[in-house]
């Protein structure tokens, strides 16, 4: 038996990695891109990610997350290329909100890697962040950045080095599903697979319309605010804020300015990504504004710079990763829900597993079960 002739739909968060595992893996691997690679349109658009070891979501992704922070190691060591930088990560918010239990009973279960501060001791030693009177913080040691972008382009490049194809400004048009597999009708013509792996994140129900009304696209905007004149930001560190008062950042990878985003009022589900041409409402202005005002007394109000790209939700916020409504050798993994970065190394490592084994070690039991 030959080797498996597989497709990787869509080479970005996801399908990079799962490129690079199924090369690995023997594979015979072609990756679709309709974009040039690590473009900045979808999830890994504007530069950076937050990686950090505490889940605040589910107690479930905690091993997904240390598998994916084993590989990510991995991917550094074999490109040569930094794709990290972990200096810690905050996680703030009320003691009394539902993630920030989750938060600190994650904290309990790893005293060595984690630090927790009152809301007196977080404002001594991070005074470039203000908190509401009833906030804690906790230090995840583990945590800090992504360079999103590089990921991206270190595992396809790992992934070619092992015999992978890629077809940058390729679009998928169509999957049908045949007797001796997946044929993938592209814009450079039509070819045969044994399975195809589907990561277009919010561009999924233009190839497979038959999960429209349940991974939708949103368009998300990040802004970049400079530090004001008597302030510095290299004593800042990544943050999340949790619910009810979400907010992230990140500091730029050249130090001059810090990347937030925040779930705006104003959630902007679109049919179809259509390109970033994007006019940002003064609403969203007036909510980053709102945000710098109330926890970021180092910045300056105004931003330097903003983005806005597309990422794909379901309304659980659980992912799906499993087959095709009607083809069990179309294997679908999207809607990751503006959380997925960090755990892509790992995912890819999951898509692997099924395409070749039809089964993975990891458990996804809990995915799985919102998913059913």
């Amino acid at each position: 038996m030959g080797r498996p002739r597989v497709a990787v739909v869509g080479v970005g968060t996801m399908g990079s990695q799962a490129l690079w595992q199924l090369a690995t893996r023997g594979c015979d691997v072609t990756g679709y891109e309709q974009y040039n690679l690590a473009h900045t349109q979808g999830a890994a658009g504007g530069e950076t990610r937050l990686f950090r070891t505490i889940q605040v979501e589910d107690s479930g992704y905690v091993p997904i997350a240390k598998r994916a922070d084993e590989i990510y190691r991995q991917l550094e060591k074999e490109s040569g290329k930094r794709i990290r930088d972990l200096t810690g990560a905050l996680i703030m918010g009320s003691s009394s909100s539902g993630d920030m239990k989750s938060a600190i009973d994650a904290s309990n279960a790893n005293p060595d890697g984690t630090e927790l501060f009152s809301r007196k001791e977080s404002k001594k030693k991070f005074p470039e962040y203000e908190l509401d009177k009833d906030d804690i913080s906790i230090l995840d040691k583990g945590g800090g950045i992504i360079y999103s972008e590089n990921a991206i382009r270190q595992a396809t490049g790992l992934a070619v080095s092992s015999g992978a194809k890629l077809r940058e400004g390729t679009v998928v048009q169509a999957l049908e599903e045949t007797s001796r597999g997946v044929k993938v009708v592209s814009t450079e013509g039509i070819e045969q697979y044994d399975s195809v792996v589907v990561t277009t994140g919010a561009w999924m129900a233009q190839i497979v319309p038959e999960v429209q009304d349940w991974i939708r696209p949103r368009r998300l905007v990040s802004m970049w605010f400079s530090p004001k004149k008597e302030r510095k930001l290299s004593s800042m560190l990544p943050y999340l804020r949790v619910r009810p008062t979400y907010s992230y950042g990140l500091p730029s990878p050249d130090g001059k300015s810090m990347k937030l985003g925040l779930e705006t009022s104003e959630v902007d589900e679109v049919k179809f990504p259509q390109g970033n041409e994007y006019i940002v409402p003064d609403s969203i202005y007036e909510e980053f504004s709102r945000l710098i005002e109330s926890y970021h007394p180092a910045l300056s109000h105004g931003p330097k710079k903003v983005q806005s790209y597309y990422e794909s939700y379901t309304p659980t916020e659980y992912e799906y990763i499993g087959p095709h409504p009607e083809s069990n050798k179309i294997l679908i993994a999207s809607g990751f829900s503006g959380h997925g970065f960090k755990f892509s190394p790992a995912i890819g490592e999951i898509i692997s597993d099924l395409i070749v084994k039809g089964e993975t070690e990891h458990n996804i039991e809990f995915i799985t079960k919102i998913q059913s």
